[in-house]
C-alpha cells in the first residue's frame, strides 16, 4: 500500500497541467515574464495561491496570424504541447505557469531545435538555477517511469 502512495506522489510532482481559462491567459499576459525565441514566445508567471499544487502548467496560443489553415495551426499546437510535456517537468519551475505563443517557422523547425530553444529561454528567464537540480529531477522521472512500466 505504502509504495503505491509514494508512486502517486512522485507522479504528481512530475506532472504537467494545462491552462484552459481565458482569465489564466490574461493573467499571464499582464503579470508574467516574457522571452522571445525564433519559433515561439514563452511567458512565465508564478501560479496563483489557490492553484499552487507543485505542478507545472502550460497553455498554447496559435492564432490565425500564424496560418489561415487549421491543419497548420493544429500541427503547431501538437508540437508545442509535446515540447512542453517533454521539457517543462524537468527544466521548468514547480508551481509556475507557462504560455507558448507560436511564431512563423515553428512547423518547419526540427524538434531538437525547439527543445534547445525552450531550454535556452528557461535559462534566460532564470528558471533553471543549477545543473544538479536538473539532473536530480531527470533521475527521479526516470525512476518513476521504470516503476510504472514494471507490472
Amino acid at each position: 500500500m505504502q509504495a503505491k502512495d509514494t508512486q502517486d506522489i512522485e507522479h504528481k510532482k512530475n506532472k504537467t497541467g494545462r491552462l484552459k481559462k481565458r482569465s489564466d491567459f490574461l493573467r499571464m499576459r499582464h503579470s508574467g515574464v516574457k522571452w522571445i525565441t525564433k519559433h515561439f514566445i514563452l511567458q512565465k508567471a508564478v501560479a496563483e495561491a489557490l492553484e499552487k499544487d507543485d505542478c507545472v502548467r502550460f497553455g498554447v496560443v496559435v492564432s490565425k496570424k500564424f496560418s489561415k489553415k487549421a491543419v497548420d495551426r493544429n500541427r503547431a499546437k501538437r508540437r508545442l504541447r509535446a515540447l512542453a510535456t517533454e521539457v517543462l517537468p524537468i527544466y521548468g519551475e514547480q508551481a509556475c505557469d507557462y504560455v507558448f505563443i507560436s511564431r512563423h517557422g515553428l512547423n518547419d523547425a526540427p524538434f531538437d531545435v525547439l527543445q534547445r530553444d525552450l531550454k535556452w529561454a528557461l535559462r534566460k528567464m532564470d528558471c533553471v538555477h543549477d545543473d544538479k537540480s536538473v539532473s536530480q529531477r531527470t533521475q527521479e522521472m526516470d525512476a518513476s517511469r521504470q516503476r510504472k512500466e514494471t507490472p
